[in-house]
């Protein structure tokens, strides 16, 4: 019977392994300069410049280890495939021989056993995207009060100046200066309000394979995304207190492992508690189906 061979995977898998163990290695030491000696401003940079370079050649060697994984499943299922030819079994085409992007049946290219080991190596190494997510959060109505109390204020100035401008003036230049200014106060500080509520209605939390990801931007060159991938994030956690409690908004805070200018602050997110719950429940059951994956390919 056709097997999968983990001879051919377990070099690149040492190889992944002894760069995790680098880049952990450079994370404690950044660690330890920063607990023992947070003022030393040389000791830190040189720390955290080694987490980015074992970082990356982490990141180097999981790329090199998920072509080796195609490769080798692809082998098999292939050659299973080519076993059940002239078998009449309704499993055979989960084991079909790949075909040419974009022909037959999307079923037929071999995404049973290889996708679930695929995803399961290659969680956390892939681009964040929306389309798929697990879940998303947005902010709660409390983020909006402040800009639309400024819009209030604004409106009142405005209305104040003119007011008194149509009142009060003595001359025509007077008259024409004051309500410039009214209009101007009216025409510059609208805009700006409704942009921010149209900003704030564009932030949005998610989480995916690859870990958790705050979007937010309405402009082509404003809109982004910014997050820490599952191997990166030490923990979530919300803020409590009367209001939040009363209205169901959060302060948010994803923490990252290494360094705190990488970590996600979020205030007022609707349900953020249940968020946090989320984050912290996908981020234990990534870690375990890893360790898991990694674990039977070496009893293998």
């Amino acid at each position: 019977m056709p097997m999968i061979d983990p001879d051919e995977i377990k070099p690149t898998i040492d190889s992944v392994q002894a760069a995790f163990a680098a880049y952990s290695d450079a994370g404690q030491a950044y660690a330890r300069e920063r607990n023992h000696h947070p003022h030393d401003a040389g000791g830190l940079q040189r720390t955290y410049e080694a987490i980015s370079q074992t970082g990356q050649a982490y990141e180097d060697a999981q790329s090199a280890l998920i072509p080796i994984v195609h490769h080798v499943i692809g082998k098999a299922e292939r050659s299973a495939a080519s076993s059940m030819q002239d078998a009449d079994w309704p499993m055979k085409r989960h084991f079909a021989a790949p075909q040419a992007p974009g022909t037959g049946n999307p079923c037929n290219q071999g995404q049973g056993t290889h996708n679930l080991l695929r995803n399961a190596i290659m969680n956390g190494y892939e681009s964040p995207s929306i389309e798929s997510a697990h879940a998303g959060y947005r902010l709660s109505w409390l983020a909006y009060v402040s800009t639309v109390l400024t819009i209030i204020f604004f409106i009142a100035v405005s209305i104040s100046i003119g007011g008194w401008t149509l009142h009060n003036a003595q001359t025509d230049a007077a008259f024409r200066l004051g309500m410039a200014v009214s209009v101007f106060v009216l025409v510059v500080s609208l805009p700006l309000c409704i942009y921010k509520i149209l900003f704030l209605r564009s932030v949005r939390v998610y989480t995916d394979d690859v870990g958790v990801w705050l979007y937010r931007g309405i402009l082509p060159w404003s809109k982004g995304v910014r997050g820490v991938k599952w191997r990166d994030i030490e923990d979530a956690m919300y803020y409590t207190g009367f209001l939040s409690w009363m209205f169901r908004s959060y302060t948010v805070r994803i923490g990252h492992r290494f360094t705190k200018t990488s970590e996600i602050y979020v205030h007022h997110l609707a349900q953020g508690q249940n968020a946090v719950e989320h984050i912290n429940q996908l981020h234990q059951s990534i870690l375990r189906g890893e360790l898991s994956s990694v674990a039977e390919l070496e009893v293998r």
